[in-house]
This record gives C-alpha cells, structure tokens and sequence, in this order.
C-alpha cells in the first residue's frame, strides 16, 4: 500500500522562525533587502498499519523584491520533534556514531518540496526546519513545522454500532478535521466481520490497564501497563487492544468462575482505578486491575453470590444496590489486594495454567459512616428504598451517585463520600426532569474535573445537574439543532481521571434517518459549554450508535 499526500499552504502569510542573517562586510551602501516569506503548512498524518505513506510538503514564499524564484536555493533539515540544534558532523561522523547525533536535525533535502516516506515504524512526530537562501545578496531565511504523526487509533472515538442484531464498531481515528471515520473499522483495517457475538451492550476505554493504582514495591512482575477497550455484548466481554484491534482475552478467559458451558448472559461492566466489575448470569463478578484480567466473586452479607446490576467506585470502595434486599451495599479494595495477592494467586493462572479458584473474593456490606462525629444523610439500609429503582451509578472520583426513581421526586440522587470529612451516606438529592423528560431515557456522566456536578443527556438536549447551589437546579447546556427528533443514546467524558481529556464529553445521537452521529463537547470549569471557536465538533456516518468511549494513547 503506497498513499500520496500533498500538503499545499491556500495562503501567503509570514511564518519566521528564525531571524535572518545579514553579514557587515564594511559595504554602508544601503539598499533595500528582499525579504523572504515562508510558510509551511500544517501536515499530521496517520501512521500506516503496513506499507508506507508519502507524504510531499510545499512552503507557500513570497518576496519583497521579485516574484520569480530563480534567485532562491532550498536546504530542508529533518529531525525528531525535541530536536533542539543543526547537526554540523560529517556523515562519516554520524555513521560511526548515530547514537550521539540521532536527536539533532540533519540535513535532508535541497528541493523545494519536502518528500516524506512514513512507515509502521515511525512513531515520534517529525520536526523540519526550511533554510532559503537568496542567492543574489547571500540572505537566509528560516521557518520549521512539526509533522504530527498520529499513531493508529491512539486518539480515537470508539462507536459501538448495532446492525441486524449484532455489533458494528466503529471509529473517528483523530482529532477535529483531521479525523478518519470508519463507519465499520473491522471491515476497513482487516477485511472482516466484527469478531463478537450476540447484541452489543457497550465499550469502555482504560488507557493504563495493568497498573491500577497499587503501590508496586515489586512492580517488575507485573504486566506492562496497556491501552484496552473492553467491549460487552449479552454473551461475550473482550479485552482489546486499541491499535491493533486484537483482543487479548475473551469472556470465557476472564470469567472462568462463571464459565460454566452456559451462556454467559452478560449485562454490565465497569472499571475504576482499584478493580473492574462485571455481571454475569445474574451474579456479580470482580477483578483487580493488574493486567490479567481474572474474576472473582462478590457476595452478600449473608455469604451468598450478589445478584445486582449498576456500580460505580469512589475512592477504593465499590458501590451497588441489591434489588433482592432493597439496600445499597459496597466493598473496598486494601493494601494486601496489590500486587503481591495477584501475583501469588491470579498470575500463576495465566502463566502455568492453574486451575482457577475462587482465592479473593469479596464481602459486600451495607456503606455507613463509621466516625461517631460523622451522621449519615440516608440510611443505606432503610426501609424507605424499598420503592426506589437504580438506574445508573456514576462516580466523580471522591464520590459515587446512585440515580434512582421511586422517590417523591422524579430523580432521586444518593451522594456516597470516600473522603474521612463526610459521612459515607454524604448527600441525598431530590431533582425535577425537564419537560417531556422520561426517567428511562436518561443517559448520565461525570468527571473527576468537576466536583458536585453531574451530566445528563435525553431526547435532543445536554443538561448539566449542579448539586452545589442549596437547591440544586438542572439548566440545559447543549442542543442538537440539525434534528430536533434525534436521541441521545450515550453520554461519556474522554477520560473522567485524566485532566488533558476529564472537560471533553461525547454525546452519541441517532437520528430519525436512522443514522448515528458523536459530538464532543468541551465544557469549561463551570461545566458549560465553551464559547470559544472549535469547543463544539461532530463525527457523522454511524450506523444506529449503543455506546462509545474514547482511547487515547497506548
């Protein structure tokens, strides 16, 4: 596979990155100096997976003195992007030593244009710096340029798709503009069909899997930390790797508590710094996240296996609610759940193939604050949840919400708190839906870039839930104009931890053509949305969306 890429400036402007020289030789018989212009224009180009890109670079110029450039020569010096100086060693000097010279810039071309070769290979962005001489008065004129290199789905929004009952993933590979869309990526990079079976349910995103948030004292055992997605249909759940699309372990593999020759029966996945939760079969399952990816149990109070749906993490602990005994109850992850419990115990199962066993499971218990100065503001435990129905978990990193129905108002927020200057049962919040809202068709998220302040997404529209007034107000902050019958069907932060990506939300719509699109929102610290060009952008040419997470770098 060869592509050609040709990167022409549409403007004249004036991009001087260096000063230009002039030489006094004692001649004081001014004149005027013909200024050289140069202007490289902005290039990123997508590493290939295999073959090679070329990529051919024109600077626009302009003068002050002449029109024709028959006066000019060209020196173009290449190097990596933290290259800081010209290399002024012979090539023989470079060759006997390439180690010392390799984050110089050297000299690359004499044409005018600049000819790149991008290969699998390439993986630090380009810097060039342009030398034009003006032959008649000995002049120089200098401007560089980084060549972004986007290394393959290492900036990308993953679209779960759902066609004819079966899972479509897809992909805007990229930022802004210069985003690929990949209606079906499968299709695109290899050929073939989306590799899972059985109705898609979501995808997630963990750019630092294998590392957690443990205190590695022997860290060399573990695995090396790993970009993965993890995507879920109602029989499956694969670990994947985002630039090579490969997965790294299937359901079976990593639920082999629940692998019992039955299906697997799926239905929720979730991921923290301190564990991942699944359910399957009805039950709930547990893993820590050091890189292997093995499942443990989750039990009640009373010993048996937790049936439940939703969770989220706050701190180390996790939260869920158990719809059988109308209580929320949660778990906590310690110290001796790091490295040395994984590596005594779930390692040996990758590594030599030992039989599982169920060796760290976890007891859940009712969450209540255990300082005697400390009041919970609800009873984790009361009798008043037994009418209320969770719909979703979502966590700001300190705190955990559990979004329920039921209550006297049509939302019901309950806050859990990690921090030891709050009760564990830290808030209770009742909301009103906006008008025409329906409770089911509610999407939330939250970021650890905002505090008290959550994110909802029904119909059309984006609201924002801002819990630290004394009453609590939801105000819409985004509408999506271009189909007014359009449904938001997912609603996710790039990455909710990380403060380059926890002010970028994505909203996934299908509209009433039956299309799917992604718009990416970035919010200011208000959480509204920001006013200044290019905070709003949409990735259009989805079949019908499920899900979508964002992967950012591996």
């Amino acid at each position: 596979m060869r592509k050609t890429i040709k990167s022409l400036c549409g403007m004249l402007t004036l991009a001087l990155a260096f000063t230009a020289c002039y030489d006094d030789e004692g001649n004081y018989s001014y004149h005027d100096i013909n200024e050289v212009g140069i202007a490289i224009p902005e290039t990123a180009v997508r590493v290939p997976r295999e073959g090679e890109v070329t990529v051919v670079i024109t600077p626009a110029l302009s003068q002050t003195i002449g029109a024709n450039e028959e006066n000019l020569t060209f020196q173009w010096y290449k190097g990596p992007q933290s290259a800081t100086r010209i290399c002024e060693s012979s090539p023989e000097e470079v060759a006997n030593d390439p180690d010392r010279h390799k984050s110089e810039l050297h000299r690359y071309s004499t044409d005018k244009s600049c000819t790149l070769t991008i290969t699998p290979s390439d993986i630090e962005s380009i810097k060039l710096l342009l030398e034009v001489t003006d032959q008649r008065e000995g002049t120089k004129w200098y401007a560089e340029r980084i060549v972004n290199l986007v290394l393959p789905f290492s900036s990308t929004w993953f679209v779960l798709q759902e066609q004819d009952g079966k899972g479509v993933l897809g992909a805007a590979d990229g930022e802004g503009e210069l985003a690929t869309v990949f209606a079906d990526v499968y299709a695109s990079e290899f050929g073939t069909t989306f590799p899972l079976e059985g109705k898609p349910l979501s995808i997630d995103a963990q750019h630092n899997y294998g590392i957690g948030s443990w205190n590695y004292t022997m860290g060399i055992m573990a695995p090396s930390p790993i970009a993965v997605l993890h995507i879920m249909t109602d029989s499956d759940l694969q670990l994947v790797r985002p630039s090579t699309l490969e997965t790294e372990y299937n359901g079976r593999e990593m639920l082999l508590g629940a692998d019992t020759g039955q299906p697997l029966a799926l239905e929720t996945y979730a991921y923290g710094n301190y564990g991942e939760v699944a359910v399957a079969q009805g039950k709930t399952w547990h893993s820590l996240i050091d890189g292997y990816a093995v499942y443990y149990t989750v039990r009640n109070p009373e010993g048996e296996q937790l049936e439940s749906k939703q969770w989220a993490e706050y701190g180390s602990n996790w939260v869920t609610f158990d719809e059988k005994k109308h209580r929320f109850l949660s778990y906590v992850y310690n110290t001796s759940d790091g490295m040395m419990t994984s590596y005594t115990e779930t390692r040996p199962m990758r590594a030599y193939g030992r039989a599982w066993s169920d060796a760290i499971p976890k007891t859940a218990s009712v969450p209540q604050s255990g300082v005697p100065s400390l009041t919970d503001v609800f009873d984790a435990d009361g009798p008043e949840l037994a009418s209320i129905e969770v719909l979703d978990f979502v966590s700001t990193g300190t705190w955990a919400y559990a979004i329920a129905t039921g209550g006297t108002s049509p939302l019901t927020l309950y806050e859990f708190s990690s921090s030891a200057a709050e009760p564990t049962c830290s808030g209770l919040y009742e909301l009103s839906l906006p008008d025409g809202a329906q409770a089911a068709d509610c999407h939330f998220a939250a970021s650890w870039g905002f505090g008290h302040i959550l994110f909802m997404a029904t119909g059309n529209k984006v609201y924002k839930i801002d819990l630290n007034r004394n009453n609590p107000a939801v105000s819409l902050i985004y509408e999506y104009t271009d189909d007014a019958a359009a449904t938001a069907v997912a609603l996710k932060f790039k990455d909710m931890d990380n403060s380059t990506y926890f002010h970028d939300l994505g909203v996934a719509f299908n509209r009433a053509d039956g299309t799917g699109t992604v718009v990416e929102l970035r919010l200011t610290q208000a959480g509204d949305v920001n006013r200044e060009e290019g905070s709003t952008f949409e990735y259009t040419g989805f079949g019908t969306i499920v899900d979508l997470a964002f992967n950012h770098a591996e």
